[in-house]
């Protein structure tokens, strides 16, 4: 029963990661593709890296500097609005926002991790 557990936890971890490589690939047509590519490659490479996961600090400094994305997202007033469903804007904060999530659920089974 917990092997199957197990099993199943890293095959979601699989799947989220490899969402994390989608979205990666979807912004290689963005207006800032390095940018943008990278922030999603970081995310999804995490789970791969189990090695990192010891280092809180990288944990803390990876939420840390997506939240100061999100903000910098939320007061730049430069995002064209023309999107299919949703703003720029809100596509990339929906996206750090996704990105600081997953961070911290990686880390948080070895480490705990906070911005103080």
């Amino acid at each position: 029963n917990n092997f199957n557990q197990f099993k199943v936890s890293n095959i979601i971890k699989i799947i989220v990661s490899l969402l994390f490589l989608l979205f990666a690939y979807f912004q290689l047509n963005d207006d800032n593709p390095i940018l943008w590519t990278f922030l999603y490659i970081i995310p999804a490479s995490l789970y791969f890296f189990k090695y990192l996961h010891k280092y809180k600090i990288l944990g803390n400094i990876l939420i840390c500097g997506y939240l100061l994305g999100i903000i910098i997202v939320v007061f730049d007033n430069s995002y064209n609005p023309q999107m299919i469903l949703f703003s720029k804007k809100l596509n990339e904060i929906f996206g750090l926002s996704l990105s600081v999530a997953w961070i911290y659920y990686i880390f948080k089974n070895w480490n705990s991790v906070s911005c103080s």
